[in-house]
């Protein structure tokens, strides 16, 4: 099998994450579960079988024994867990469809932010079957504005052991892609500065202060004023974007400032490119929690994740 490299052929071609759950959902409900019943079943469902049991047989999931398909204990998830338990043991035990894997993880490069990648046609044509397959994982996102791939930041380990052939925890490339979006973040705060500064000309910008560098939790990044006449202050969050879409994560504590200040606050909205920060096409944004948040406000706003923490109930003495 380690030929595949050289043809056009992918061990992933026929796989999929439904299909693996299939497999485990129908080898669970079986008494007596032999491969060949376990075919039969999975065919009246769809094809690639052959492919899908041997990927899971590969990374452990499942063995043969005595004529019989059963789930190793020591690997056994709940069918929730499954693409996890498979994505977690790939890298180990996923031999030849590991290297296929980390080939196409390898594409990725860090650019905008973010880790992306541009696929050419031949790329394309050998690689999509694993593509698809990280897809319906949630390790890579497609990006139809720009017809680019991202990695989503909660897969990053994965793409750490492709290109480092590490087999440790996901800790060191969450901390450097922190990193750079920290490095970002500040280059677009001192490009707004900078900016700000010359917005109001020399006899006003020493009214302007770079907070986020004294107080990260002020709601805030910059205090400027209104201009050289109106001596109101102006409060500045900057946002360090993508210039294809302009998202942005803008957090609870933020928008609760916003809305204080109103028309006070402005978001400054900073293209980040492969050429660097691009403080000349930034967008102003004047009492964004009206003009984002508001209905019909040309922004799509997704709330994503709660905020949870343990309270205590006065039972912990009792367990």
């Amino acid at each position: 099998m380690s030929g595949y490299l050289e043809s056009e052929t992918s061990l992933f071609d026929g796989i999929t994450l439904r299909g693996c759950v299939r497999l485990w959902r129908i080898t669970e409900s079986c008494v007596r579960p032999s491969r060949e019943l376990i075919a039969k079943r999975f065919a009246e469902e769809g094809g690639g079988f052959e492919a899908t049991f041997d990927l899971c047989r590969q990374v452990g999931l499942i063995a043969e024994q005595s004529g019989e398909v059963v789930l190793r204990q020591k690997s056994r998830p709940r069918i929730a867990a499954l693409p996890g338990a498979l994505l977690h043991a790939m890298p180990s035990k996923g031999a030849d469809w590991w290297v296929e894997m980390a080939r196409f993880l390898k594409g990725f490069a860090f650019r905008e932010g973010e880790y992306r990648y541009r696929e050419v046609f031949e790329a394309g044509h050998r690689f999509r079957f694993v593509r698809n397959f990280l897809m319906e994982a949630g390790v890579v996102a497609f990006e139809p504005s720009d017809g680019s791939y991202r990695l989503t930041g909660e897969m990053l380990w994965l793409y750490e052991r492709a290109v480092q052939g590490r087999t440790g925890s996901s800790f060191d490339a969450m901390t450097e892609l922190a990193r750079r979006r920290e490095l970002v973040g500040l280059a677009a705060e001192e490009q707004v500065v900078n900016f700000e500064k010359e917005r109001l000309g020399s006899a006003f910008e020493g009214d302007v202060i770079h907070v986020g560098k004294l107080d990260s939790a002020a709601g805030y990044d910059v205090v400027s004023r209104e201009s050289g006449e109106d001596s109101r202050r102006r409060y500045i969050e900057v946002k360090a974007v993508s210039p294809v879409d302009w998202e942005f994560y803008w957090s609870e504590h933020e928008i609760a400032v916003a809305r204080a200040y109103g028309e006070r606050y402005f978001l400054y909205l900073v293209p980040v490119s492969d050429s660097g920060v691009l403080v000349r096409d930034l967008l102003m944004i004047c009492d964004p929690s009206t003009a984002v948040l508001g209905k019909q406000s040309g922004w799509s706003v997704k709330r994503d994740g709660l905020r949870c923490s343990r309270f205590a109930t006065g039972d912990e003495d009792n367990e």
